[in-house]
């Protein structure tokens, strides 16, 4: 339970009838919530949204400007939002399974939005959405989760960074203003940012067919991708023809082909799991190698996404105890 549930969870009720009609009755005079009404894409209630948005700053300095307007077809940017997936757990050379960043319904309502608003968007202008869904948790019971974004298109790359992902709705909070008689309360969301990485998405995110992650020096954004729209949106429409014609004529080129993935996938396995065990031995090795060059062989396995950050975290931590 969150500070401000437990604050208004203590409150008489007459104190809190009062608190939420006030909160409702001064949202109109912040406009800022949603934006100019010229700006806004798409709302539903006082919570969701797809809208443009001034771009945010870069850490780096002066943001470049993005290549707005640009144009692409609402099936275009859905079947390529579509395609971005995620391990669920250790990652590629794992057993687990992929799971998609967006829904199907989630993913139709950005590329429509998204279509227009690119279109449309000014250099200096970004798109932000904040999108909810409801799952079922263990016993049955819907629960409401919240994501939220920031879109825009720069170097021939459609760029999303995500802020909230699957957060959930404060219950308690929600409680008691429907106690109150009020019917939705008001949510502030992280929108992803260009300067800091967001502690909301923490995925390891699918890279090639049209995807890759962000990179800024030596660290890789998880929260942040790129994508080649044409490139992912054809990748996911022929991935998803073979899905629905296993029976065709090309059956047993799709077996073929299948197979092939497989054991490529085999030999990846062994090759990663033998270059890990150079890099330990050459990470250890103090007698061969100077501090500098430790560590510069580190962030050249780490940049390549070779070891995980939790990997390279360990052995920069070793690597400077000995100096």
């Amino acid at each position: 339970m969150t500070v401000l549930s437990k604050f208004i969870k203590n409150l008489p009720a007459s104190a809190l009838a009062v608190l939420l009609l006030l909160f409702v009755s001064l949202q109109p005079a912040y406009p800022g919530i949603f934006g100019d009404d010229e700006d806004v894409l798409w709302k539903s209630g006082i919570n969701l949204y797809i809208k443009l948005d001034r771009q945010d700053k870069s850490g780096a300095g002066k943001t470049p400007p993005n290549d707005h307007p640009v144009t692409f077809t609402a099936k275009q940017l859905t079947d390529a939002l579509i395609s971005i997936a995620f391990w669920e757990k250790e990652g590629f050379f794992s057993e687990s399974e992929a799971n998609t960043v967006f829904t199907i319904s989630h993913a139709r309502i950005l590329g429509n939005y998204l279509s227009q608003g690119l279109a449309r968007a000014k250099p200096d202008q970004d798109i932000v959405f904040a999108l909810s869904q409801i799952r079922k948790g263990s016993l049955g019971f819907g629960n409401k989760l919240y994501m939220a974004g920031r879109v825009f298109y720069h170097d021939n790359r459609l760029h999303v960074i995500i802020g909230d992902y699957d957060r959930p709705a404060d219950k308690g909070l929600e409680a008691a203003s429907g106690g109150a008689g009020v019917d939705e309360i008001q949510y502030f969301f992280t929108i992803g940012s260009r300067t800091k990485s967001s502690p909301g998405f923490k995925k390891n995110i699918i890279t090639g067919n049209g995807i890759e992650a962000y990179t800024e020096g030596n660290k890789r954004r998880r929260d942040w991708f790129m994508i080649d729209v044409p490139a992912a949106a054809a990748a996911y429409v022929a991935k998803t023809e073979k899905k629905e014609n296993p029976g065709g004529a090309d059956a047993e080129a799709i077996r073929l082909e299948a197979a092939k993935l497989a054991k490529e996938r085999r030999e990846m396995r062994a090759e990663m799991a033998k270059m890990r065990k150079e890099m330990n031995e050459s990470l250890d090795n103090r007698e061969q190698l100077t501090i500098e060059e430790r560590l510069a062989e580190l962030d050249e396995l780490h940049k390549k996404n070779l070891i995980t950050d939790a990997e390279y975290d360990q052995k920069r931590k070793e690597i400077l105890d000995d100096i």
